[in-house]
């Protein structure tokens, strides 16, 4: 699914011997080597002791790069934002967005999935794409069963690098990641909802997500990521919400990669594909390499 990359992205398999989720980034003239390592906003910490080389990469590194600054990061200003962006104008309900085919629709799906099923009548004022991320979300954790909210990948891995104080920084800001989440046109929005919620092959496609990445299998994580983008829909979403960030946040790492020392985390759905970040990295002259 779509959303999967964003909003969260990738239970538990053997982890492969050619694990390739943390990647050398150096040559070029870069004075000492950098890393990038593909996160999963789900997955159990316990991952991090099955990457080789990570906590190596992160203590000779000098400057962490995540997708935000978690170093400034305010989780009561994050959620009074967020509810500002997710409730719709009084004009805008779902009645208005969908047709009564298509809520008939979305209502002979949500209760076949949901623990506590909510009506398309309860959900009118929420953002189509907001209750997209959230079911998304709902879906992957039956695939995930030891992620603990308390114990987040992203944050432990950015929590080891503070400890080191390591400068930290952020590619994006709360309210530019909340624009690329719910900020598109709302019928925009609806249509790819709907995508999500008619693609007959959605739970296979999360159970396989969650089992690549937690065997770290890069090469099986670019065929599905080729895979699950394809159509004109899920094409539009990659762009805003994969492809668009992915050179921004190449062009913003011009600056500091000549001097190298950087550890950069950001989601593995981020990393594969010829608009990947890897291959960016290698457009820019820097040989890529995974750590095994």
């Amino acid at each position: 699914m779509r959303k999967i990359f964003f909003a969260v992205l990738f239970l538990a398999a053997t982890i492969a011997t050619n694990a390739q989720l943390l990647w050398k980034i150096d040559g070029n003239g870069a004075k000492q080597p950098s890393y990038v390592f593909g996160t999963h906003h789900l997955a159990p910490v316990s991952l991090i002791d099955s990457v080789a080389g990570l906590k190596d990469a992160i203590k000779a590194s000098k400057i962490y790069y995540g997708e935000l600054d978690m170093s400034n990061f305010d989780m009561q200003k994050l959620q009074v934002m967020t509810m500002q962006k997710i409730y719709l104008p009084e004009d805008s309900t779902w009645n208005v967005i969908f047709t009564p085919q298509e809520l008939a629709f979305i209502d002979s799906i949500i209760p076949s999935q949901a623990p506590m099923p909510p009506t398309t009548k309860r959900l009118e004022r929420i953002s189509p794409a907001f209750f997209d991320a959230q079911y998304a979300i709902q879906r992957a954790m039956q695939c995930l069963p030891d992620f603990d909210i308390n114990k987040q990948l992203d944050k432990t891995i950015f929590s080891i690098a503070n400890e080191q104080g390591i400068e930290s920084r952020g590619f994006e800001t709360n309210e530019f990641q909340l624009e690329v989440a719910y900020g598109a046109p709302l019928r925009q929005q609806a249509e790819e909802l709907l995508a999500d919620l008619r693609n007959p092959d959605a739970d296979s496609e999360i159970k396989e997500m969650c089992d690549i990445y937690m065997r770290q299998d890069y090469p099986a994580l670019e065929k599905f990521t080729e895979k699950v983008r394809e159509g004109e829909v899920f094409q539009r979403a990659s762009e805003r919400l994969i492809y668009s960030r992915n050179e921004n946040w190449a062009d913003q790492l011009k600056a500091v990669l000549p001097e190298g020392g950087v550890f950069i985390a950001v989601g593995a759905g981020h990393l594969p594909g010829k608009r990947g970040l890897l291959n960016l990295l290698r457009e820019q002259g820097y040989t890529v390499t995974p750590v095994e």
